[in-house]
């Protein structure tokens, strides 16, 4: 389960979940898993990505304003676990 904070820009109208397969972030290959409203709880309890021991996924949130202007969290990185 993933949960942030709100963020305190008046200027960001939205938040974006968004993640790529891999350890690293991958903006080519990136892919919508969910928008937020600014404010109220953020949690996303989802699955994505591949079910394989071992195997890593990569993701950010990125605070989108009224204009289209956007910037991205840092990289939170959940790999599956080893058995």
């Amino acid at each position: 389960m993933l949960h942030w904070t709100s963020p305190s820009d008046p200027a960001v109208t939205t938040l974006q979940l968004r993640a790529s397969v891999g350890p690293n972030y991958d903006a080519e290959d990136e892919n919508l898993l969910a928008d937020f409203p600014v404010s109220g709880t953020h949690t996303w309890s989802g699955t994505f990505g591949p079910n394989t021991p071992g195997t890593a996924t990569a993701f950010k949130i990125f605070a989108i304003t009224a204009e289209g202007n956007e910037k991205g969290s840092n990289l939170i990185t959940v790999t599956h676990p080893v058995a």
